[in-house]
């Protein structure tokens, strides 16, 4: 029987799919057979988001955070066997309906990024790489010699700057020469995982940037900026939320200076006071550039 202990941190409402929808996808694509099952779908996709913010997530982790917030107690074999390419499809899936409806919702409520409207789109694209356990080789390029075997994955991203919004994402096989200017970044080392388990794994963390970013960030960075004369830092703001994933409900209705969780983003999130123009600042003085340029 379901327990009523479930986290209060992420819920299917918050990626903006209901349960009926999710259902249907997990069916279309596989990931689930009969009506009947002790592992629910919803209860897979929520914890793994949850789970991919803290790193490298185990099938025995799963297993025993999902039995301890529903009371539904299931083998890490059994999710094992689940961790399939129907699953990796299934994420795939939710990403792309998380990243289309955060995509209406940010254009139906407007920004201050449309100001520039010059272009119908502006969109910024980079990558980063990745260092694998050496058992994915055969799926991600790398380097190998006699003495050792290094294996790489390209993660790329696409961003529209004048809409606020993520377009899509990308793991790719990566070959870099040398080895040793392996980028460090956001996302840590991987431990040893399977291939479908570390696309599921990707993908779940890219779900959680998507939220993260549409949900909490920007509506933030505008409560911030017009109460006070500070500037909300997304690396600083993103650090924090993942180490505090508990504060993400009160932070969804933080609405006013006096809200619970706004002290916190002042004391915690925002940028050092300087002389140099932060990332923000920045990025508000190429888009007016953009939008003289093309009026003149």
């Amino acid at each position: 029987m379901r327990k009523s202990k479930q986290e209060r941190t992420l819920s299917l409402a918050q990626l903006g799919i209901s349960p009926q929808t999710l259902r249907r996808m997990a069916f279309a694509c596989g990931f689930c057979v009969r009506k009947s099952g002790k592992i629910n779908v919803s209860d897979v996709l929520v914890h793994m988001c949850i789970e991919s913010t803290k790193g490298t997530v185990s099938h025995n982790d799963m297993a025993a955070r999902i039995e301890g917030c529903t009371g539904v107690g299931v083998s890490r074999q059994a999710y094992w066997e689940r961790f399939d390419e129907t699953c990796v499809l299934l994420f795939q899936q939710v990403l792309a309906c998380v990243i289309d409806s955060k995509c209406r919702a940010r254009k139906e409520s407007g920004g201050e990024l449309l100001k520039a409207s010059a272009y119908q789109r502006i969109l910024l694209q980079d990558s980063t790489v990745i260092q694998l356990p050496a058992s994915l080789f055969a799926a991600f390029s790398g380097v190998k010699n006699a003495t050792s075997t290094v294996c790489n994955a390209r993660i790329q991203c696409v961003y529209d700057l004048k809409a606020g919004t993520f377009v899509k994402f990308t793991i790719d096989p990566y070959s870099k020469n040398d080895f040793l200017a392996t980028l460090e970044i956001d996302f840590a080392k991987i431990h040893r995982v399977s291939e479908p388990q570390l696309r599921v794994l990707l993908t779940a963390r890219f779900i959680m940037i998507v939220v993260l970013y549409q949900d909490l960030f920007l509506p933030l960075t505008r409560l911030v900026q017009a109460t006070t004369d500070r500037v909300l830092s997304l690396m600083k703001f993103m650090r924090y939320i993942t180490r505090n994933l508990t504060r993400i409900p009160e932070l969804l209705n933080c609405t006013s200076p006096h809200s619970i969780g706004f002290r916190a983003l002042l004391l915690y999130c925002v940028y050092d006071k300087r002389q140099r123009p932060n990332f923000m600042t920045q990025t508000e003085r190429v888009l007016a550039e953009i939008d003289e340029i093309m009026r003149a």
